[in-house]
């Protein structure tokens, strides 16, 4: 199984770190790893399809330049301003793209995949929690959890969360779950930790695995996103938009919970 690690390529202290605790993972022949240089939102060109760098050996993943950026193809800033109240940053636009990049990777080689950011800490029972996930019948699987609400126990391993997750730190997902994500993401209006959490409009369930074989490293690392609640438009059409919004998300939720996951889970 090919193992994706999303990480700026100017990043160089992320990058040394997730490297280094690669290394000290040992070999093993069932996965392989590779670094996919993160797309930068702040570059002015905002490049698509950046090469996937295979670790260590030479690139053999290198998609065919996109004739219109990835991030004006598909971003919509007016929508994203009326639904939300402000506009995505430039850094969690390039990480939605980097993200989408990999979901359109996964479809085109038809195999399921292990997608990491690099502000992560690898734990003692990666490979075999990642050996066990690979066996299972979910289509996406969290390898950890932000969010301190109490996931539904479906065994001793999975667990499904009601909830936002919060953050995109590491997830499996086949090619079915790559086109759901694709599917429902044809003009980005949210930042994409919060599209991949709402599972009522793509049909990917919050599905976690236990013991979390990931975790957030707080420490060594700092967030390139920013604060966004500071970021958001004070006018009052956009505020009361915004809040329409939200109490019909909750809305769609509620149906969703009550009418589709009752007879999934």
């Amino acid at each position: 199984m090919r193992i994706f690690i999303i990480s700026l390529k100017n990043a160089l202290a992320r990058r040394e770190n997730i490297l280094n605790q690669i290394a000290s993972l040992g070999e093993n022949p069932a996965f392989e790893f590779h670094i996919f240089d993160a797309i930068d939102g702040r570059e002015e060109d905002r490049e698509g399809g950046r090469e996937f760098e295979k670790n260590p050996m030479p690139s053999e993943y290198c998609p065919p330049p996109s004739q219109k950026t990835i991030i004006s193809k598909y971003y919509c800033a007016f929508l994203a301003k009326l639904y939300r109240g402000r506009e995505l940053s430039p850094c969690e636009l390039g990480c939605f793209a980097s993200h989408f990049l990999l979901w359109e990777k996964c479809v085109q080689i038809n195999e399921s995949i292990i997608v990491l950011e690099d502000d992560i800490e690898i734990l003692p029972n990666f490979f075999d929690a990642l050996t066990h996930i690979a066996k299972n019948r979910f289509e996406y699987v969290r390898l950890m959890q932000l969010s301190t609400a109490k996931s539904c126990q479906l065994d001793e391993h999975f667990g499904f969360l009601k909830h936002y997750a919060f953050g995109t730190q590491g997830y499996y997902l086949t090619p079915k779950g790559a086109q759901k994500f694709l599917r429902y993401a044809k003009k980005w209006v949210e930042p994409v930790d919060d599209y991949v959490d709402r599972y009522w409009k793509h049909h990917n369930y919050n599905v976690i695995y236990f013991p979390h074989p990931i975790r957030q490293n707080f420490h060594a690392l700092e967030s390139t996103i920013g604060d966004r609640d500071s970021t958001l438009n004070k006018n009052l059409l956009l505020k009361t938009s915004r809040g329409i919004r939200k109490r019909y998300q909750k809305l769609v939720k509620y149906f969703y919970d009550s009418f589709v996951l009752s007879w999934r889970f």
